[in-house]
């Protein structure tokens, strides 16, 4: 599996992200579709952050 098919994954499996004790990791290791290899890449080389608005 290449990269990219990693990302599309990773950007699959965020939107099943509702419950904020879900962490990022977490997520990764539920995609069953990735290796441990690859899953181990995704841990190490990608991160997801969310922008406040700073009026909220």
């Amino acid at each position: 599996m290449n990269r990219e098919k990693v990302l599309h994954l990773l950007e699959k499996a965020l939107s099943y992200q509702f419950d904020s004790v879900y962490s990022w990791n977490n997520m990764i290791d539920d995609i069953e579709d990735l290796t441990d290899e690859e899953k181990m890449w995704a841990k190490e080389h990608t991160t997801y952050q969310v922008k406040c608005d700073e009026k909220t």
